[in-house]
């Protein structure tokens, strides 16, 4: 068996919950900004989730829908595909470095072996995910206003 292991830089090899590791990643990126590595406008929605089984870290770039472009349809793909700027990639990748400095995983591919201490996950969200997350909290908005209306 080859166990690859990948362990971030800022590790503990104590049980750490993922809602403590999420606000350390918070001031990592508040760091990242003031240093410049990061742009300083950037907004990002960073939430945790625990489960049987693992826990894991969603972080969403908000404000950078433009950062999507649409290819194709082509000759051999009729279905046009949308992909990120190669700013909004490496974005990304600056941020994914953040989220796993805390991580810590070990695998075998051969024998399907997988170990993380947390799921991180980053993504830019879309102009229809802003859509629908605007909606969603006008609506939760209108439901507590009503609820104390009616007190």
């Amino acid at each position: 068996m080859t166990y690859t292991t990948t362990t971030g830089s800022k590790h503990s090899s104590d049980y750490r919950p993922v809602r403590d590791i999420a606000r350390d990643i918070r001031a990592d990126v508040k760091v990242a900004k003031q240093s410049g590595d990061l742009p300083t406008d950037l907004d990002l929605s960073i939430t945790t989730r625990t489960f049987a089984g693992g826990q894991s870290i969603d972080i969403v770039i908000r404000g950078h829908e433009d950062e999507w472009q649409e290819e194709g349809p082509t000759a051999s793909d009729p279905w046009p595909r949308v992909r990120l700027t190669d700013a909004a990639r490496d974005l990304v990748r600056k941020v994914e470095v953040i989220a796993n400095a805390y991580n810590k995983t070990t695998r075998d591919p051969h024998t399907d072996y997988y170990d993380t201490c947390y799921y991180a996950s980053v993504e830019v969200e879309q102009t229809s995910q802003r859509v629908w997350r605007e909606r969603e909290a006008a609506a939760r908005k209108a439901k507590r206003d009503a609820a104390k209306a009616g007190r």
